[in-house]
């Protein structure tokens, strides 16, 4: 709506290409998201809209399910099943998590190589404690051997892997690499025991953490029997950690899971329109050159696959460098920019329309749209659309779900989560199972015997799951104590 009180219409296909979202907390940014997510959402229920929103923080996330719940609510038996068929959640709380396969590269969207570079990338940057040389070496060849065998990452496989040569050969015999073969089959002699150590201190950290480890540990072979979505249309994304794990458990995942949908979106099997909505675009650069270079690649060619992003951001040009803002405001084709810092002023300026009897400066006149745009009253915007002028806008109002249908905020969560979140989130407990079950087939079972017997001889006793040398008094040393948050580097 512009100021004068008008309504300010934007083709559709003009939403349907890359924009940009900007606005300090509280000026109306999230409302605008969920404006145009329903609105469009409402058109293609039944068909010919995609939509993935990221979520690092989960306040967006959290307004959509209840928005959407008292969608759910107020509607007829057959849209409810149309509603709850088309969302799919990916989130974790202590009850319920949305299984993923990290280290599941069988879509063939970039070679197990490089996916093992990425996950190594976005792991360190995110991490709060310190990588060496050996020990990021260490990380990419197991990311790159997790790849090339499917497997999920776990804690007992890895520390009987490290610690036993035999079972470590055996496992090696199914490994696909010539590369992976070869640097652990040297393992012994290329890397110090106090670097496997430390490694293994890292991955039990990370484990150490329930939501984390039951949302990223069930082995993708058990994923494929569960009957989850397998090509959802809404996906609601919450990577926010709160008060359950450490927030770089968070971001790692939430940079991960994006990299992948990004360079999977090409392959899409279907040309329906596809909107994805990332919040806090700075967290997910994470200072990170080859994120930013994915992000900034993707803004350069996926229109051409009928995919939109829509960046979202308090700022841009305080967080990022400027030729990375500059080139995301090359290949985006709107701006909706909220109450916010004089740089992102300094973007927009140019584009603004001044009155022919001005006779201020342009000095003046800039300093003046500078305090202007930091005093923006709430649901207040200038909008741009490449190739016009930036007009004064003010967002519509987003009726209050809970006003709407007469129920409380908790109630419609809580009618999410019975009703809509199930179909694509299990257990812990079913989680736990499975994890428990893979382990029983690769990690306790599958028994290596350390010397072969010559022909005739009587062979050497195999060891038992009980007698495994992977042991409780291993464990306490190789952690220095068994404290998951004080490991030594």
């Amino acid at each position: 709506m512009l100021e004068s009180g008008q309504e300010l219409r934007v083709r559709l296909d003009a939403f349907d290409r890359h924009n940009v979202i900007l606005g300090a907390t509280g000026s109306g940014k999230t409302r605008a998201i969920i404006d145009r997510f329903l609105q469009r959402a409402s058109l293609g229920l039944r068909g010919g809209f995609e939509c993935e929103v990221f979520d690092p923080k989960t306040e967006t996330f959290t307004e959509l399910k209840k928005h959407i719940a008292a969608w759910w609510l107020a509607a007829d038996e057959a849209t409810r099943e149309d509603i709850a068929r088309a969302v799919h959640v990916i989130d974790w709380t202590r009850d319920r998590i949305t299984p993923t396969a990290p280290y599941d590269n069988s879509d063939g969207a970039m070679t197990d190589a490089y996916a093992a570079e990425l996950h190594t990338r976005v792991t360190i940057e995110a991490s709060d404690v310190t990588y060496s040389d050996s020990l990021r070496q260490v990380l990419f060849m197991w990311s790159f051997l997790l790849n090339d065998l499917r497997y999920p990452p776990n804690f007992p496989f890895a520390l009987r892997f490290f610690r036993e040569a035999a079972y470590r050969a055996h496992v090696l015999t199914r490994v696909k690499s010539p590369d992976v073969r070869k640097y652990f089959s040297a393992l012994e002699h290329i890397t110090a025991k106090q670097t496997q150590d430390a490694f293994l201190r890292r991955l039990w950290s990370e484990q150490a953490f329930p939501e984390y480890r039951y949302a990223t540990s069930v082995p993708p072979a058990q994923l494929d029997r569960l009957a989850l979505p397998k090509r959802p249309r809404w996906i609601l994304a919450n990577f926010g950690t709160t008060n359950t794990q450490p927030q770089s458990l968070g971001h790692a995942r939430f940079r991960w899971h994006v990299i992948r949908r990004l360079l999977a979106a090409p392959r899409r099997a279907t040309d329906a329109h596809l909107s994805m909505f990332f919040e806090e675009v700075p967290v997910l650069a994470g200072g990170s050159p080859e994120v930013t270079s994915i992000i900034q690649t993707a803004l350069a060619t996926l229109r051409s696959f009928n995919v939109a992003l829509t960046l979202c951001a308090q700022s841009l040009s305080g967080t990022l460098p400027r030729p990375v803002v500059e080139n995301i405001l090359l290949n985006t084709h709107t701006w909706s920019i909220f109450q916010t810092r004089p740089d992102e002023a300094e973007l927009l300026y140019p584009h603004v329309l001044h009155e022919p009897t001005d006779q201020r400066t342009d000095g003046e006149r800039r300093r003046e749209f500078e305090r202007i745009m930091q005093s923006l009253p709430q649901q207040h915007f200038y909008f741009l659309a490449k190739g016009h002028p930036a007009f004064s806008c003010r967002t519509p109002n987003v009726a209050d779900p809970a006003t709407k249908v007469r129920r409380s905020a908790e109630e419609l969560l809580e009618v999410f989560d019975r009703s809509i979140a199930p179909r694509s989130m299990i257990s812990m407990d079913v989680a736990a199972r499975l994890i428990a079950e893979w382990e029983n087939d690769v990690v306790a079972q599958q028994q290596v015997a350390t010397n072969a017997a010559p022909p005739g001889a009587l062979a050497a006793p195999v060891a038992t799951p009980q007698q495994s040398p992977v042991g409780l008094e291993q464990l306490r040393t190789i952690l220095g104590g068994g404290n998951p948050g004080k490991g030594r580097p």
